[in-house]
């Protein structure tokens, strides 16, 4: 347990001495800070929990300072990543048309302006003759914005899937022990930034 988390449950309680050393996926060592002690009830029965304490030493900036730095990046256009995104279907599920759902009438103009919005930069065109497949748009209430998805499952029935073979934690945690800046990427409006092709 990091030595953050052992101060958020307890931050009165002394750590007892400990002389274990903690072996990594790399084979390297990390020793503990010291030993806590806790108990917790589990389906009536009481447990004593014993933790190894250890300190991560992170590097980490705050989203507004990121966000200051990384103007363009946050506020900026919306790019294309390289390559295109490519489906393949199989012809074999027949394709679905799936009637429209009403919008709020609350949420009808700033879903028609986002809408526009998206055709004049590109992203969604017109279709005025029959498609084969029609999905329903789903209206996300976000704080900020409105987020406009479709409703994909009966489309996703007829996707022949990829195979990529994601890693596990065990696949990477060994490379981490040498690691000191950690950052988390939360994407803004990711998947138009995905060309189709």
């Amino acid at each position: 347990m990091s030595i953050k988390d052992k101060m958020r449950l307890s931050p009165r309680t002394a750590l007892q001495p400990s002389r274990t050393r903690l072996k990594l996926y790399n084979s390297a060592w990390m020793n503990s800070m010291g030993l806590y002690s806790t108990q917790c009830v589990i389906r009536g029965k009481r447990h004593k929990l014993d933790f190894e304490i250890v300190v991560m030493k992170l590097s980490m900036l705050t989203k507004e300072s990121l966000i200051s730095t990384y103007h363009d990046v946050f506020n900026g256009p919306i790019d294309s990543l390289p390559g295109n995104l490519h489906f393949e279907l199989d012809n074999t599920v027949a394709p679905v048309q799936c009637a429209p759902r009403n919008v709020p009438v609350a949420l009808k103009a700033a879903v028609k302006a986002q809408l526009d919005q998206h055709e004049r930069d590109g992203h969604l065109i017109t279709v005025t003759q029959p498609t084969d497949w029609i999905s329903n748009l789903v209206i996300v209430k976000k704080p900020e914005k409105l987020r406009l998805c479709i409703y994909p499952r009966p489309l996703n029935r007829a996707l022949k899937r990829s195979h990529y073979l994601m890693p596990t934690l065990d696949d990477v945690l060994y490379k981490l022990p040498k690691a000191r800046i950690f950052t988390l990427v939360d994407a803004r409006d990711a998947f138009l930034q995905c060309p189709p092709g």
